[in-house]
């Protein structure tokens, strides 16, 4: 079986273990796995946004389990109207997933933080693509066919 073996060498440094990423190759090349070039330029395109990314990263380290407009955009120094912006942005990705609370006054509008276990891994992969490599590490690169083979067809 061919796999990708991935060594995080950088994280390993800081986290005191090593961390590996392997995939092994379908018969037809790994575009099978992937999403369109498209989908890869609107997911990168939105995480370049910086307060979009303080968000993803904000609903990702929360202990509640709902959010409100108001405490979000306290936390994140955000106008409430950019802070509701951002996360009805976030409902159509399932980021967020919106709920309504009666608080006496009527309903409320909340978000209950949606699937975003992936953004550590995320993170820690791009992390290799910014850093300088500072250690050797064994990369024995053996391959007799493109890695994204018909990734761009």
């Amino acid at each position: 079986v061919k796999c990708i073996i991935k060594h995080c060498a950088q994280f390993a440094v800081f986290c005191k273990y090593s961390d590996f990423l392997v995939i092994s190759e379908p018969k037809n090349g790994h575009a099978i796995l992937l999403a369109s070039i498209e989908e890869y330029a609107a997911l990168f395109s939105l995480l370049a946004d910086k307060n979009k990314l303080r968000l993803l990263s904000y609903i990702c380290s929360c202990k509640e389990s709902l959010l409100s407009v108001r405490t979000t955009a306290h936390a994140l120094q955000f106008s409430e109207g950019e802070a509701f912006a951002l996360l009805e942005e976030f409902c159509t990705l399932e980021w967020v997933l919106p709920e309504s609370i009666d608080m006496g006054d009527g309903p409320v509008r909340v978000y209950r933080p949606g699937d975003t276990m992936a953004l550590l891994p995320l993170l820690c992969f791009a992390r290799e693509f910014l850093a300088n490599a500072k250690l050797f590490y064994l990369n024995n690169y053996l391959r007799t066919k493109p890695l994204l083979q018909n990734m761009l067809e």
